[in-house]
């Protein structure tokens, strides 16, 4: 949906692009709307009332990463949400953070 810009994708290619049925990327589309990822709008469609959606999050840029830990991490491979080894429990992500200017950079800078 990034892809497609601030003009949106019609609900319906969407679903033909993804390959789901009509209820399936319907009730996709109402949980991602929820969860605040993608806004929808009411859009008339060769003569059909069918929806909009685009994306509320702007594109990451890859300053947002520089010098992540992750990239260099001798246990990346066994990393994973709640295992041993996490990112929720990581230091080394925590002191990045903590100390990196891309936490402190205000959203329109």
């Amino acid at each position: 949906m990034m892809r497609a810009g601030p003009e949106g994708i019609l609900q319906t290619e969407l679903w033909k692009r993804i390959g789901v049925s009509s209820r399936e990327g319907s009730r996709i589309c109402v949980r991602l709307e929820r969860w605040g990822l993608i806004g929808r709008e009411k859009f008339l469609s060769d003569g059909r009332w069918t929806y909009k959606i685009f994306s509320t999050k702007p594109p990451l840029k890859l300053d947002s990463i520089m010098g992540a830990p992750c990239i260099t991490c001798p246990y990346f491979s066994q990393c994973a949400p709640s295992a041993e080894v996490s990112p929720e429990r990581c230091v080394w992500i925590e002191e990045w953070v903590l100390t990196s200017e891309v936490a402190y950079r205000p959203q329109n800078a």
